[in-house]
């Protein structure tokens, strides 16, 4: 395997700033880099409010589903409240259980 130099490694003797792309391109400047960055920059943002705009709905229709659950669930026990106690209880003991089982080993 021989060792060839990097042509996207600029030489020592290479002025600042000039890199050598491949042969059919020529030499690729700072400017053109810092170009394309912010044009990827751009599309990038261009990309973000377009998915902002996209999930709006979804968010939107995600918090009515929220909002409806609260209410079924304060709506419960406020109907029964020791039934609604018992469930907590239960749910507590089984986290609690839960979380004891893995200080053992």
């Amino acid at each position: 395997m021989s060792a060839k130099p990097d042509s996207a490694i600029p030489p020592a003797s290479a002025p600042k700033g000039v890199l050598k792309a491949e042969a059919s391109t020529g030499p690729v400047t700072e400017a053109a880099v810092a170009d394309l960055i912010n044009r990827v920059e751009a599309m990038f943002h261009e990309g973000l409010k377009a998915l902002g705009a996209q999930s709006k709905p979804l968010i939107d229709d995600a918090e009515d589903q929220l909002e409806a659950a609260q209410k079924l669930v304060s709506d419960q026990v406020r109907n029964r409240p020791l039934t609604a106690a018992a469930m907590a209880l239960g749910v507590g003991v089984v986290i609690g259980l839960v979380l004891n089982s893995g200080r053992r080993r």
